[in-house]
């Protein structure tokens, strides 16, 4: 398994700071929270992925991350994680979508149903 580290809001958004003087923390894994469900749903047919909330240490304090995870021993995982990366969104409000991919996920998905179905 790696992964890929991808913050905890949308690229073009402000993200809850470290600050030693305030309990920033709570903020901070709502964020991450809201953020992991959005790829949720924007990458929704993407199986191969997690998406893991990481806390980790910072000289003022832990700070969360979202990372992506995927097995690199598996190119079609890898693929997904990178096609990810590449098309985080820039917004809480972005609502793209990848209707070519998602078509292309699907019919692998059918296939290989339709494939274990034929083996039994």
């Amino acid at each position: 398994m790696n992964s890929i580290p991808i913050g905890t809001t949308p690229t073009m958004e402000e993200c809850v700071m470290v600050d030693p003087k305030t309990n920033y923390l709570p903020a901070m894994k709502e964020e991450a929270n809201r953020f992991r469900a959005m790829l949720l749903d924007r990458f929704s047919l993407f199986h191969l992925v997690r998406y893991k909330v990481r806390s980790n240490p910072h000289d003022f304090g832990n700070y969360i991350d979202i990372e992506i995870e995927y097995d690199d021993s598996c190119e079609k995982s890898t693929d997904q994680a990178f096609f990810i990366e590449r098309n985080l969104p820039d917004t809480w409000e972005d609502k793209k979508t990848f209707p070519e991919i998602e078509a292309c996920l699907l019919f692998e998905k059918a296939v290989n149903t339709l494939n274990l179905q034929e083996q039994f």
